[in-house]
């Protein structure tokens, strides 16, 4: 019984260690839950260690928007995309996918606003 606690203390104080391994979102552009005056020429997202992203999506008012990605797939720290559509006033999201270097997969969003 003493094995099986120390074991679950053990994993308790080493959990947050863990999540630290893995590489991190960063503040990009647009930064998440900022209000722009205009859309978006460029999205960035800037990662702590190499990421493969694997689904990059932009969906606002009007449903999805295209981006043009610029890494090809490629693991960056810094991932570019220019939106090739319309994007008028409302709420937007940025939705990402990838696989950090230590083959962990990673997701998260970015939320912005355009104003009228």
């Amino acid at each position: 019984m003493k094995h099986h606690m120390l074991a679950l203390v053990f994993a308790i104080v080493m959990a947050p260690g863990l999540a630290l391994a893995h590489s991190a979102a960063k503040p990009g552009a647009p930064a998440d839950g900022e209000t722009l005056s205009a859309p978006p020429e460029l999205v960035r997202l800037n990662f702590g260690d190499p990421m493969r992203i694997t689904v990059l999506k932009l969906v606002g008012p009007a449903g999805e928007v295209k981006l043009a990605r610029t890494d090809g797939m490629q693991p960056v720290t810094t991932l570019e995309a220019r939106p090739e559509g319309e994007m008028g006033a409302g709420a937007y999201e940025i939705e990402w996918r990838g696989m950090s270097a230590d083959g962990h997969i990673m997701k998260g969003t970015v939320d912005f606003q355009i104003e009228p």
